[in-house]
């Protein structure tokens, strides 16, 4: 039986799981281990607060409300798509 997914717009709330999701896809689509330094997490949140959130969708598992992945567009690009790796 397939998942339900829901798109939402991104909320303050979403912000650090959407960053733990961010870090791992990345980390195994490029094959290197997460850095967990604290000083690397803040970093990455650091960005992720200069993103205009309306250009930002999170896509969550219907039943649990968990981020399943996330795509930042811009216009007509797509700059960013992340799928955590349980989904991918």
């Amino acid at each position: 039986m397939k998942e339900e997914i829901v798109f939402v717009d991104y909320k303050k709330h979403h912000e650090l799981e959407l960053l733990s999701l961010w870090r791992k896809s990345f980390n195994q689509a490029v094959g290197t281990e997460e850095d967990m330094r604290p000083e690397a997490i803040e970093e990455h949140l650091g960005f992720l607060r200069t993103l205009d959130p309306k250009f930002i969708r999170v896509a969550l598992e219907g039943k649990t409300n968990q981020i399943a992945g996330f795509m930042r567009k811009e216009g007509s690009e797509i700059r960013d798509l992340f799928i955590h790796p349980e989904h991918q």
